[in-house]
């Protein structure tokens, strides 16, 4: 448990519900939110929208005796432009219910359209916290992969003037959570492993960053264990329905821990591969743990033994920190080897002449500050040149 922390709170107000086929009651659930009467507003993304999902849960949705508008038009990760047209929509609809269905993209738009929609500015003027949010539409978020936790947490991710930027406020924590591992079963295998390894460096790095708290690290170590365990079975067995709802509730109570503690380098490292070279954010963090885990255990090994134990390294958990770094290392790069991740031909994507200018002067960004200051270890300007150094030399594989 951390013994350098002086005090912290929870303040959570999300219903969820969890269980194969628990979609079905989305009408009736719906219907205990939403006020008689008024019309419900349905966000979902393309994808979602051609497996024939949207018009079930639309279909639900209208059974409750409610109006309900359809939009699905979200192709990739949200835009500010997207959020805004999204927003538009809510004024002019005056739902009493926002139901977001689909990926952390969709989940992410949903929320922010349901807050910004009640204000008159467009989302990028709530961009790094730069103003509060206004008031929300009461959400319901249904996800069909398991990895943000976007369905739990206060924070909302979105592009503006080629930037990766956040919002974050009580503002988009959702009211209800449905969590239904059958609505991630036809999950095509690449998207369910980046998913998954998003929500475990979630749960690493809030387990162990400068905010961790003991509930933090409570739920991040359990999320990673989840995810552990789950993980690599659904690398070989796609529709083994209880590792979907194992992974669901590993990305759940990952979302929980990074409200509470924040992230860390990975995802700093993360958002600037997604700004400068367009990798999708599941590989693009999972990269950045793997250059940066065993630099992270060497310098601050006692915010890794918990997670050490929780990884079933009892012995490496009590070992020196450079036993404790290889154990720790050789460990994930495992689970990413198990789980057909890829990342060497991602990290083949960068080219050192090329991107690390851009890279470098992304991750001092100011979005990328709060995650490179919350970083388990504390990092200064020369340490993120030997980041980048790291990065780049994983285009050479993973031993």
């Amino acid at each position: 448990m951390p013994n350098d922390i002086a005090g912290f709170g929870l303040d959570y107000k999300v219903r969820l519900e969890f269980g194969p086929g628990r979609v079905a009651a989305l009408g009736e659930l719906a219907a205990g939110i939403a006020a008689p009467g008024r019309p419900l507003l349905l966000i979902s993304d393309r994808g979602v929208a051609g497996t024939g999902l949207v018009d079930e849960v639309a279909a639900a949705l209208r059974a409750s005796g409610h109006a309900v508008t359809t939009v699905a038009e979200l192709a990739g990760e949200p835009h500010d432009v997207d959020v805004d047209r999204h927003a538009a929509l809510v004024r002019s609809e005056r739902p009493g219910l926002v139901v977001a269905l689909g990926g952390g993209s969709a989940l992410d738009l949903a929320k922010l359209a349901a807050s910004v929609g009640n204000g008159r500015a467009g989302a990028a003027a709530y961009a790094l916290g730069a103003r509060p949010l206004p008031s929300s539409v009461p959400v319901v978020a249904v996800p069909t992969t398991a990895g943000t936790g976007a369905e739990i947490t206060r924070t909302a991710v979105f592009s503006a003037g080629g930037r990766k930027l956040w919002a974050w406020g009580p503002e988009l924590r959702p009211a209800l959570a449905v969590l239904d591992p059958e609505l991630t079963v036809g999950l095509p295998k690449p998207l369910t492993v980046a998913c998954g390894l998003d929500a475990l460096v979630h749960g690493i790095e809030a387990a162990t960053g400068q905010r961790r708290t003991p509930l933090s690290e409570a739920y991040g170590l359990r999320a990673v264990g989840l995810g552990f365990e789950h993980l690599p079975v659904l690398a070989h067995r796609p529709k083994d329905l209880a590792a979907r709802g194992g992974m669901l509730l590993a990305a759940c109570l990952a979302g929980l821990a990074i409200d509470l503690a924040g992230t860390g380098l990975a995802h700093a490292v993360g958002h600037a591969l997604g700004t400068v070279r367009g990798v999708a954010h599941g590989p693009a963090v999972a990269l950045g743990l793997t250059a940066c885990l065993g630099w992270n255990v060497a310098g601050a090994p006692d915010r890794y033994r918990e997670l050490a134990r929780a990884l079933g390294l009892a012995e490496a958990a009590d070992a020196s920190s450079y036993d404790l770094a290889r154990a720790l290392e050789r460990r994930w790069r495992g689970l990413v080897g198990s789980a057909g991740a890829g990342l060497v031909q991602v990290a083949h994507t960068l080219d050192p002449d090329r991107d690390r200018r851009a890279l470098g002067a992304a991750l001092r960004a100011p979005e990328n500050q709060p995650m490179v200051q919350a970083n388990a270890r504390p990092v200064d300007e020369t340490d993120l040149d030997g980041l980048l150094d790291r990065l780049f030399d994983l285009r050479a594989g993973l031993p």
